[in-house]
């Protein structure tokens, strides 16, 4: 598959965040290819070492009708919100309880989300038709150190963007919505939590409130008519991963309301 930092591609999927749920929406030629995957076509065996090493229970659902999807129904299939998207969506898992953490549904919330985006990652590319893809993500989740990491590919045209919309509203906005993510996640916690999201010419630039980050490889401009990739650094639990998830959705969401 060719890097969408440097090349053009047909939309895949696009993502949102209402603070409460994860959404991605996928664009609907890609129906018969999500089919095939839930019959076992496309990596059947990494979905099972998936499940037999992390400890996780069964794959669930189909996008043939709503209902539970991914690892023990960790994510919900909700359908075809129009003719154009079929819509998958995770409510925002709770880890703290009364100072006690419980991840088990928060990874399988993840696994769930990287099995779906990494099939994704690799679908044949169709025909133009809802847009072009603006970014690629790829999650890496396990109970270990950098177990909560992710990374996307950023393409041209929202690199562009981000450049062009560079305002202190759309940064406000996406650390409120990864306030709220992490509140959700962590309802007990009471202190000041330090999220951030940095845009500028040079970077983007994302803080989980949790030590882990998410950003550009070195602090460079552009160069001109590319994308960049970004990477994490210290993120070791669903907490940095989810947190920062949600930055890249409320960013996806903003860049396609305005198109």
């Amino acid at each position: 598959m060719t890097n969408l930092t440097s090349c053009d591609r047909p939309c895949v999927y696009r993502l949102g965040c209402d603070g409460e749920r994860l959404t991605i929406r996928v664009d609907a030629r890609y129906r018969q290819f999500l089919l095939d995957f839930h019959n076992g076509k496309h990596f059947p065996q990494e979905v099972a070492e998936l499940a037999k090493n992390h400890r996780l229970k069964a794959f669930r659902g189909s996008p043939e009708g709503s209902g539970p999807w991914g690892f023990g129904g960790a994510i919900r299939f909700v359908g075809e919100p129009d003719a154009d998207w079929l819509e998958f969506s995770a409510e925002v898992p709770r880890v703290e309880f009364k100072g006690v953490y419980e991840w088990e549904q928060a990874f399988h919330v993840c696994h769930s989300f990287q099995t779906l985006l990494e099939a994704l990652w690799y679908a044949p590319a169709q025909s133009a038709g809802t847009g072009r893809q603006s970014l690629l993500v790829k999650f890496f989740t396990h109970e270990s150190m950098h177990g909560g990491s992710l990374f996307a590919e950023v393409s041209p045209a929202l690199v562009n963007w981000l450049v062009e919309s560079f305002a202190e509203p759309l940064q406000a906005d996406v650390d409120d919505y990864m306030e709220r993510v992490y509140r959700r996640m962590v309802p007990g916690w009471s202190h000041h939590i330090g999220v951030r999201c940095h845009i500028s010419h040079e970077t983007l630039q994302l803080d989980s409130g949790s030590n882990g980050s998410l950003g550009v490889i070195g602090c460079r401009k552009a160069d001109a008519g590319r994308g960049y990739d970004i990477s994490p650094h210290n993120c070791d639990t669903p907490l940095d991963q989810l947190v920062l998830f949600a930055a890249l959705c409320r960013i996806d969401q903003h860049f396609h309301q305005t198109r």
